[in-house]
């Protein structure tokens, strides 16, 4: 049986019946018997030969093994107790012929017999001697027939604990016996019509590897035995129903194996390849699960119809609390994986056959292209699975289980904000949360930030796709984008890969404290440099007890003080909660649909009950005026003027415009304070939907602190009474509709606007006067004044 072998850490892609193989082959499928690969696609090294009313030969030219090698493949219909019968009995002959260390493979779909031989002419010889042990009638005393007694005594002790497990086993073709299911007797009678029912050149097929004139013999060998039976080919026929079950009579192995028998051989065998690369997105999505579970073996196996894909996943650790939502939702995760790949496998028969060279025993390599020969000669059907779990399992039945994971992963939790934007060079998603920092306080204020920028530091790039934090008051989380990876990829492909790189980095990176330590760093310098005590004070007058409103990346004093743990939990909460994702796609609509659904396949398995964001009553700024006392001269502005602003969906358009105008050079500040001989001052505007503020921090010069602080004061009460002009208005809209417009050139900005929504009011005289008056007034002001502690 030939199966593609394959190991990345824990993960085997085994081969059953060829134990130490590490090779890849498989015949054509769907195909007609004698069908060769497309032309082209043959491997030069390896070739199948067929003649009238033979058994098809395939030769695989190598040179450099210590001995040539030759084998038999036998395929049928009678599963494991005549595999394993008639493997000892035909062992047991050609034994007796002169090839005592014939290596015998048994399995459920038939068997492989080789040995080793030392000339052309053995090799001949053995073909001829395999032809007469198969055209032999069986007698009473001949030695194989006790062997077989033995060998069919033992198979029993290999008895399935399940349906559903004896379905998987199936499959893949391993040696064992269906619950309840009897093993015949090696009977002299029985076992001749199991030779009667193989011998046949549909049945059988011979393989050769050597030199040349190994080759040539073999092949002439065959080509001189008397013509062969013509009996029907195995049926090998397909499942009629999926099958799912589970038993506990282990509990502690609590092991998940899935099985989808596919029409594809070589893409089956390509699939099995690619899950257990160390990268797959397969063992990263499941260690993401509660509890965790882990990649423990991959088969892929062709068959004579079509071939069957397996997947075992195993929980980590012993005696784990395993729901039956559980396994339900590693069975849908495993069959998600399998069939995303399968349907995007390119087969290469080139590679595949290839393989076959691969296998270092030539007894293996034999044993495998005769296999070869036989796979894929039946047309496949539509896909079936085989499920079975064994081990403690607690809740309902598996199969009730099943229907309610599957309904389950129907159901959308992503809200959508989309975009088409045709011939852009890259694709950008942006993944976060519309709670934004609404749940953080003083004491954990930045710790949203922390856990982003940490997990962007882990991650700064995911198969070749960039990842980056993005926070605000209003939604924090990650933007992702790439440009197309080769000519190759399509627009879908490179959606996948920027969802995929999305959905690892937030659900299966796991955030450790040095990392935790070098963001805390990087957010440190950003929020400072310094505590800056003033203007911590200022900004906790303008939302008390939330400085993440304004301010989302927190303060210096809560970044200190946040631990590793939280930053990991943190995480957690985020994608437990509401999400939002913005897609600028590329190239079409259904780059959209390919990120909503594989960031949902990522994340669902971390939501649990849905929650919402955090409620708050709206918060009262502190106005009035306050000083306060520093330890020591830090170059710290001397002198804050806030204002509580008006909130809304988004920061309005009047707020920007008086913005621009206290900050442009000549502008209201430097005409308040510059020209007074004063010092200097400087606006900023923060905030979000929950909260926004003014704050104007002043830096005066020695003894003229208060003067400057009363020169701002003054400015505003003027703006608040009608001081600006439509002269005024004209400017500002026209420096910021040209800044807004250079922003906009870069899709990070157009993305972010998207995730937001929403549209800013324009702005009249009317409405900015208006603004000014309710926002600017003088009680609701809020002055802080530092001053060096003597």
């Amino acid at each position: 049986m030939l199966r593609a072998a394959h190991q990345r850490a824990a993960v085997v892609v085994a081969v059953f019946g060829i134990s130490a193989c590490q090779a890849l082959g498989v015949g054509n499928s769907p195909a007609k018997p004698g069908v060769a690969p497309p032309p082209g696609a043959a491997h030069p090294r390896l070739e199948v030969r067929e003649a009238e009313r033979r058994p098809p030969i395939a030769r695989v030219d190598r040179q450099g093994d210590p001995f040539p090698a030759v084998a038999v493949a036998i395929a049928h219909d009678g599963g494991s107790a005549l595999s394993t019968g008639l493997a000892a009995l035909l062992e047991k002959r050609l034994s007796a012929a002169g090839f005592p260390d014939v290596m015998a493979r048994p399995h459920e779909l038939g068997f492989q017999l080789s040995t080793l031989v030392d000339s052309p002419a053995a090799a001949g010889r053995f073909v001829q001697a395999a032809a007469r042990a198969l055209a032999t009638p069986v007698s009473a005393n001949e030695a194989g027939v006790a062997e077989a007694k033995k060998r069919l005594a033992a198979l029993k002790a290999r008895t399935w604990s399940s349906p559903a497990e004896a379905a998987v086993a199936h499959c893949t073709g391993e040696l064992g016996v269906a619950p309840g299911a009897a093993v015949p007797e090696a009977a002299p009678t029985t076992l001749d019509g199991w030779r009667r029912q193989v011998d046949s050149h549909q049945s059988v097929a011979f393989a050769v590897l050597g030199p040349r004139a190994v080759l040539d013999a073999a092949t002439d060998a065959l080509a001189g035995t008397p013509e062969w039976p013509d009996q029907s080919p195995p049926n090998d026929p397909w499942p009629s129903a999926d099958a799912a079950g589970a038993t506990a009579l282990d509990p502690s192995t609590q092991r998940l194996s899935l099985a989808l028998r596919v029409a594809d051989a070589p893409k089956a065998l390509a699939t099995a390849r690619a899950l257990g690369e160390r990268s797959a997105v397969l063992s990263a999505r499941l260690q993401t699960l509660d509890p965790s579970w882990h990649l423990e073996r991959i088969v892929a196996t062709t068959r004579p119809r079509g071939a069957c894909l397996r997947l075992d996943a195993r929980v980590d650790g012993k005696n784990a609390d395993v729901r039956s939502a559980d396994v339900a939702h590693v069975a849908l995760l495993l069959r998600q994986e399998a069939e995303r790949t399968l349907q995007h496998a390119k087969a290469d028969w080139w590679a595949v056959e290839d393989g076959v060279l691969r296998a270092a025993d030539p007894r293996e390599a034999t044993s495998v292209a005769a296999w070869r020969a036989l796979s894929g000669r039946q047309s496949g059907a539509a896909t079936r699975s085989a499920l079975s779990y064994v081990g403690r399992m607690r809740g309902r039945d598996l199969p009730a289980a099943l229907a309610a994971a599957q309904h389950e992963s129907a159901q959308h939790f992503l809200e959508e904000r989309t975009r088409v934007e045709p011939g852009q060079g890259e694709m950008w998603v942006l993944l976060a949360s519309p709670c934004g920092t609404a749940g953080e306080t003083n004491e954990d204020a930045g710790l949203a930030a922390l856990m982003l920028h940490t997990l962007a530091l882990r991650r700064p790039t995911v198969r070749d796709v960039v990842i980056e934090p993005w926070t605000s008051s209003d939604g924090v989380g990650l933007l992702a984008h790439a440009p197309r990876s080769s000519p190759n990829e399509t627009s879908t492909e490179l959606a996948r890969r920027i969802a995929d790189a999305l959905g690892r980095t937030f659900a299966a990176t796991r955030l450790a404290t040095p990392q935790v330590a070098e963001a805390r760093t990087e957010l440190l310098e950003r929020v400072g440099p310094g505590p800056r005590p003033g203007f911590w004070l200022t900004v906790d007058s303008v939302v008390p007890g939330h400085p993440g409103w304004l301010e989302p990346h927190g303060t210096f004093a809560s970044l200190s003080a946040i631990q590793s743990h939280e930053v990991e939990s943190a995480r957690r909460t985020l994608l437990a909660g509401p999400l939002r994702m913005a897609v600028i796609a590329n190239s079409d609509p259904n780059q959209v649909e390919t990120a909503r659904a594989r960031l949902e396949e990522w994340l669902r398995p971390l939501r649990g009950q849905a929650m919402s964001c955090p409620k708050h009553a709206a918060v009262i700024a502190k106005r009035g005026e306050l000083t306060l006392q520093t330890a020591d001269e830090s170059g710290e502005a001397l002198g804050y003027v806030a204002l509580a602003l008006p909130a809304g969906r988004r920061i309005s358009r009047e707020a920007e415009i008086l913005t621009y105008l206290l900050n442009r050079p000549g502008g209201y500040l430097d005409q308040a304070i510059g020209s007074a001989g004063l010092g200097s001052a400087r606006a900023e505007l923060l905030g979000g939907r929950r909260a926004q503020g003014l704050i104007i921090e002043v830096h005066a010069f020695p003894d003229r602190g208060d003067d400057a602080v009363a020169q701002v004061r003054a400015l505003l009460g003027r703006l608040a009474r009608g001081a600006v002009s439509q002269k005024d208005l004209d400017l500002a809209e026209r420096e910021l509709s040209r800044a807004r417009l250079g922003a906009t050139l870069d899709p990070r900005q157009r993305v972010v606007d998207l995730w937001l929504g929403g549209e800013q009011s324009p702005a009249t005289l009317a409405t900015l006067r208006r603004y000014l008056a309710t926002a600017l007034r003088p009680e609701a002001q809020i002055v802080v004044r530092v001053t060096p502690r003597e």
